[in-house]
């Protein structure tokens, strides 16, 4: 776990005299967006699926929330992703009727909903993995995302920030070179993401907020 107050310095020297506040604010927004667009914030865990319970426990870090479920497996094996509307449609009484999972779909309240309900007394052992975003007031950033993408995140934070008018430090041509090696860097993060996180039948967790 690393505090963004990291990027401080780095901020400072291309944009002195920049209030530290406003600071986090880039730094933050920058981050949000770096992880929303890439999915370079990869996160793994196991839960279980109860009998009856048509959601599952979902165990992600603090401060951080889902944007996309990439895989859910149901002891081992791959449920399919719907959505409430085309499961409605498939399976009227899905929210009703218990059996082995086969589907997912995040609910309006970033919860894991599984269909049908689990129908054994016995636990099933369920395999998650996500991609996660920082929430707006997080203060910390994930060690590996940080680490593997600090450039990209400052060039983005700068980017908003050189291009705030009339400061000390408005500078409306960096503000766009560092806006397009921000663009650069979530479309690389994206395709790394996307080669480094296929499911293996094992946990890869990449770290906490």
């Amino acid at each position: 776990m690393a505090d963004i107050s990291v990027f401080n310095a780095d901020i400072e020297a291309e944009a002195p005299g920049c209030p530290i506040p406003r600071m986090k604010r880039a730094v933050r927004q920058a981050v949000r967006e770096f992880c929303s667009d890439s999915n370079a914030w990869r996160y793994s865990f196991m839960t279980s699926a109860i009998k009856g319970v048509n959601t599952l426990s979902i165990d992600i870090p603090q401060d951080s929330r889902i944007i996309n479920i990439h895989d859910v497996r149901v002891n081992d094996v791959p449920l399919r992703a719907t959505n409430r509307k085309q499961l409605k449609y498939d399976m009227p009484d899905w929210d009703q009727s218990e059996g082995k999972p086969l589907r997912y779909f995040l609910n309006e309240e970033d919860e894991i909903a599984v269909a049908p309900k689990p129908d054994k007394h016995d636990v099933y052992a369920v395999h998650v993995d996500v991609s996660l975003k920082p929430v707006h007031s997080a203060n910390v950033l994930d060690d590996i995302v940080l680490d593997r993408w600090y450039e990209i995140i400052l060039h983005g934070a700068l980017s908003k920030l050189l291009m705030q008018k009339d400061t000390g430090y408005t500078d409306r041509g960096g503000a766009e070179l560092h806006l397009n090696l921000f663009r650069e860097g979530i479309d690389k993060a994206a395709a790394q993401a996307t080669n480094d996180n296929v499911y293996r039948g094992g946990v890869t967790a990449y770290g906490g907020l």
